[in-house]
């Protein structure tokens, strides 16, 4: 995941964001996300899924990263 939010951030911002700022949203995606459904297709992860692999990143109470990793989640494009 982290690597097409990449491909997808890159696309619309047209490479303008610090290169900082996109490796620390792909190592969040990568130690949030990927651990719980690295290996699936992007259209198999929907919202209630993402909400599910989210909420233990809620209880270890760091609720801003939860939703920042939302955030980048949802600018993956489908088609990864």
């Amino acid at each position: 995941m982290a690597s097409c939010w990449a491909d997808a951030d890159r696309r619309q911002r047209k490479s303008t964001s610090p290169k900082g700022h996109a490796q620390d949203v792909s190592h969040s995606l990568e130690r949030n996300i990927s651990p719980r459904v690295g290996t699936w297709s992007m259209g198999a992860i929907t919202a209630p899924v993402l909400l599910e692999v989210l909420a233990p990143v809620e209880k270890r109470g760091v609720v801003e990263t939860a939703h920042r990793v939302r955030q980048a989640a949802a600018r993956v494009d489908r088609s990864c």
